[in-house]
Order: structure tokens, then sequence, then C-alpha cells
């Protein structure tokens, strides 16, 4: 009898212990995983998402042993060190590279070339240009100025890297928190803000993934942006991909937003719109 009501209970007794696990999960305070985790689960995702090149839009450069940054073996970008640099331990980070363009942070946290940099300041010639619409006549790559005033004085701060890093917070947030001595031990004393990872990571989007990870699943994300389609996915991508307030997705050299198939996920409607943009050699 006892055995008959243990059977019968048992799958009642299996689903609320689930339930309650994945509820400790959520209860627990959430933190960044980085996007190796979400690898192994969700791998066709995970190689979008490397093709895409969010992954580096922003790259620490190890001062302990100071290399230039690494892209996927199909990137052909021809990175090399900006004027007046020495060796890649004059540099802290280096901004995109993954399509047609670099630019460089110094280690005292500003962009080099600007005024106060230690890498050529106030100088200029500090874009990196890889893409053939933006290149020397012979195709080769070459550098330079960022934009018009590029000389003045340009901090990389959470103003510059919201949109090029995870879990970015502001000096405002966190008073003397610093990126410069929270990832690389570099002594900084200006309040620059700070983030997690360096690149625009998985849960740049998706949102702290712990509690995912600690319930194999079965705890979502902050942000469910998988199902978003139409404006939302213009709200979610236009956050930084734009030139304007109202968050459409503005690209160089259109007159009108360019928005992707929103029949298709957020990351197919970012790959489409990069194909396009490839095939019009304009930039992003």
């Amino acid at each position: 009898m006892k055995k008959t009501i243990f059977k019968r209970y048992m799958p009642v007794f299996l689903v609320l212990v689930s339930f309650l696990f994945i509820q400790s999960c959520g209860n627990k305070t959430k933190t960044y995983v980085g996007s190796e985790a979400c690898k192994s689960c969700h791998l066709i995702h995970y190689n979008d998402f490397i093709d895409s090149g969010h992954p580096y839009k922003f790259n620490l450069i190890d001062q302990d042993s100071p290399v230039a940054p690494t892209y996927p073996s199909f990137v052909d970008n021809d990175m090399a060190l900006p004027t007046g640099a020495d060796d890649w331990s004059d540099i802290a980070g280096v901004i995109g590279g993954f399509g047609w363009k670099a630019l460089f942070v110094d280690t005292t946290g500003m962009v080099v070339g600007t005024l106060n940099s230690i890498v050529n300041p106030g100088g200029g010639d500090n874009q990196l240009n890889f893409f053939p619409a933006y290149v020397d006549f012979n195709g080769s790559s070459s550098f330079t100025d960022y934009y018009s005033p590029c000389r003045s004085e340009t901090e990389y701060n959470q103003g510059c890297f919201k949109c090029h890093t995870t879990g970015a917070v502001s000096a405002e947030d966190k008073p003397r928190k610093n990126w410069m001595v929270d990832l690389l031990g570099i002594d900084n004393d200006e309040d620059l803000g700070s983030f997690e990872f360096g690149g625009v990571q998985c849960e740049a989007c998706h949102g702290m993934g712990s509690a995912h990870v600690d319930s194999f699943g079965g705890f979502p994300g902050d942000r469910q942006i998988d199902k978003a389609t139409g404006e939302a996915i213009n709200d979610l991508c236009g956050t930084c991909h734009t030139r304007l307030a109202d968050n459409e997705v503005q690209v160089s050299g259109r007159t009108e937003p360019l928005r992707g198939d929103t029949s298709q996920s957020p990351n197919e409607q970012y790959l489409s719109i990069l194909q396009k943009l490839i095939s019009e050699t304009i930039k992003i």
C-alpha cells in the first residue's frame, strides 16, 4: 500500500522539487557568467553570435603579456599598432577590428591620438581602416582621423563603452569604479566607470545568466529576446545602432533606417542586415 502511494505521488514530488530548485536559482543574486557558459547548450546561436562580430567590439590587452587581440580565422583585418605606439604594452584596449575599422585606447584611458593621450597626443591619425571603401587606393589598411575634432581630449568612459562592452556601469552609479583597475590592474584615479566583459557578449542583450545556468536552463534570462520581433528588435538593437534618439537602426550612407526581416530572430536579422551592408560597402 505504501509503495503504491509512493509511486503514485512520486511524479508530483519530483515536479515540486524541480520547481522549488528553479525558484531558488531565480531568487539568488544574479551575476554575469560569460558567453562561453552559453556555448554548450546554444551552439548554433553562439556561432551566429561569433560571426556577427559583437564579442569583438572592445578587446582588452593583457598587460602581463601584451599582444595584438585575436579574431576568428575568417577575419582579415591586418591589425597594426597606431601611430606613436612602441609596442602593445602602450595599449589597454582595441575598439573594434572585426569588420572595417579599429581605434585604440592607451594605458591612461584616453583614446589614442586625442589630446592628453600618451600615444600620439593630439596628433589624430588614430582610426585604422580595413574595409575596402575606406582604405588607400592600393587596397592596404590605412590610418585616418577618427572624426573632425579628434584631437580634443577623449576619455574612454561609460559614455563610450556602454555600447562596446557587457555589464557597463557609470561612475555616477558606482563611484570610483574604473575598468582599467578592475580588469587590467592598471593604476588609474579617474572615474571612468567599469564593465564585466569587453565586447557585446550574450548577456548584453539576454541579461545576467547565472540563474539560467544554475537551473540548467529552467530559469529564463532577464530578457527573453529570442521571440522578439518587429519594433522590439529595433528598440533593442537601436539602443546602440543609432545616430538619432528613436532607437531605429541607423546606417551611414542611407537616408532611412535599415530594418531586418521582422519574422526573423534577432541574430538572423542582424546577420541579414550585416550582409546587406557588406554588399553595399557601407558602414553600420
